[in-house]
């Protein structure tokens, strides 16, 4: 988590709560801002100054934010887009939007010369924009650089993305890593979607039998389970293989379903990378030659190390 930020002659110091939230943060050019959580979650139900101000946020229907109010009274509809940028503010006397600002897929000012609100690029989801510096996003455990689309700290969550850096394996339009930690993995959930014939496809030519309801249910329940984004350790403990057989016209047969993680070693290119795999075998029982394997990687990776 981060402790202070420094930018040419100006200073921001953060302190953490007894939950490793920013309890604090003090700025040279500034009062002192103080978060106050009513949940256990990260994201402050009001914000007080030093100086005697305050503003309270209040999530909408959907779950993001909604509403801002002020020491003031004044009432500040935050409209947000599908990506759950907030990107412009009203009041309910406006007959339209207040401010307007957008920013690109990886949370970078379109404009430069807008002035940074605390919330815009994932501001539904209470990522702070605007309470750091040199345009970083206080992004949950780590800073987020959105100039680069990295993290500027190791990633504390070991697999947790392609790489230690790495933002959602560069795709930040399906994926979000709200906490620093581990993505979202819309992705992942895109990627199966569009695949979704090439997996039926490939798991229907291992069942013997159209009527194998049991193989297809547990088929169903892996791929189910792998593409929600779980930690793949998990995956790999609770799925590590599963298999059985079955008869049909007078003929056995077996098959199984293997996931497994592997580190592959890159030599030339001097690291590391960890693959996940699904693996589908067949095969007739006591007849030689008849095994049929089938090795199909799943689109999230650990690497370089």
């Amino acid at each position: 988590m981060v402790n202070t930020l420094t930018q040419n002659s100006r200073t921001k110091t953060y302190t953490l709560d007894p939950a490793d939230r920013i309890l604090t943060t003090a700025d040279t050019a500034g009062p002192t801002l103080t978060n106050h959580y009513t949940d256990t979650s990260d994201n402050p139900g009001w914000i007080a100054a030093s100086d005697g101000t305050w503003t309270r946020y209040v999530d909408g229907a959907s779950g993001g934010l909604g509403i801002s109010v002020d020491n003031a009274g004044t009432v500040h509809l935050q409209l947000s887009n599908l990506h759950g940028d907030t990107v412009a503010t009203s009041t309910p006397a406006d007959t339209g939007p207040a401010t307007y600002a957008e920013s690109t897929e990886y949370g970078l000012p379109r404009d430069p010369t807008t002035p940074t609100a605390r919330y815009g690029w994932l501001g539904s989801n209470h990522r702070n924009t605007g309470d750091a510096l040199a345009q970083l996003t206080l992004m949950g455990a780590r800073l987020y650089n959105p100039t680069t689309g990295r993290f500027l700290s190791v990633d504390p969550e070991p697999g947790g993305s392609a790489n230690d850096y790495d933002y959602c394996s560069a795709d930040p339009i399906n994926c979000t890593d709200l906490d620093g930690k581990w993505p979202s993995w819309h992705s992942v959930r895109h990627w199966a979607w569009q695949h979704k014939w090439d997996i039926i496809g490939t798991a229907a030519t291992f069942v013997p039998v159209a009527g194998e309801v049991e193989w297809a249910y547990r088929g169903y329940r892996m791929a189910r389970f792998a593409r929600t984004g779980y930690e793949s350790w998990r995956a790999g403990r609770s799925l590590r293989r599963i298999s059985s057989g079955v008869r049909y016209g007078g003929r056995k047969y077996g098959w199984s379903l293997r996931y497994d993680r592997k580190w592959h070693n890159f030599h030339f290119f001097g690291h590391r990378v960890l693959r996940s795999h699904i693996q589908f075998d067949r095969w007739r029982i006591g007849v030689k030659g008849s095994h049929r394997s089938i090795r199909m990687p799943l689109p999230w990776s650990r690497g370089p190390r």
